[in-house]
């Protein structure tokens, strides 16, 4: 896996836990740079991770946007499975001693806080590579950019 981003940044950027283990946050950093791939063309996303973690040329510029939207892509991903644990017997709601698990309402509010997050800093990624195509010859500035920036929920 490539991953432009690692835990530390994640857990600083959206404040996950120090608590949360590493390997937690592996599938959804996987799955948020799949999401990148999808968003920003695979040419890109490739050539990024070839440089990764020494970007060059304009790509410097463009990092900061990249590792937002990775790191509020990833949230949203772990965010709705945080208190849940996989065991032998099933799925089963983590407890410790001195907290009680988030309510339902609770979670769907944070849930939906990320996703407004994480729409957000793919929009600026998007109109940073729309603004600035010229410098980007791996994007596809006429691509239909309705489906990159759009919650991909249509009803």
């Amino acid at each position: 896996m490539a991953k432009l981003i690692n835990y530390q940044y994640l857990r600083e950027e959206v404040d996950i836990s120090q608590n949360v283990a590493d390997i937690e946050l592996d599938s959804p950093i996987k799955r948020a740079e799949e999401m990148l791939s999808m968003v920003i063309g695979s040419d890109l996303y490739n050539e990024l991770v070839s440089q990764n973690p020494n970007f060059t040329g304009s790509n410097i510029a463009l990092k900061p946007y990249v590792k937002k939207f990775l790191a509020w892509q990833a949230y949203q991903f772990w965010l709705p499975k945080a208190n849940l644990k996989t065991a032998k017997s099933g799925v089963r709601v983590h407890r410790e001693e001195n907290s009680d698990p988030a309510t339902h309402q609770d979670m769907a509010e944070l849930i939906r806080d990320a996703k407004m997050w994480c729409q957000t800093k793919k929009e600026q990624l998007v109109q940073y590579l729309d603004d600035n195509y010229a410098d980007f010859p791996l994007w596809d500035y006429q691509c239909n950019t309705t489906k990159r920036t759009g919650t991909g929920f249509h009803i």
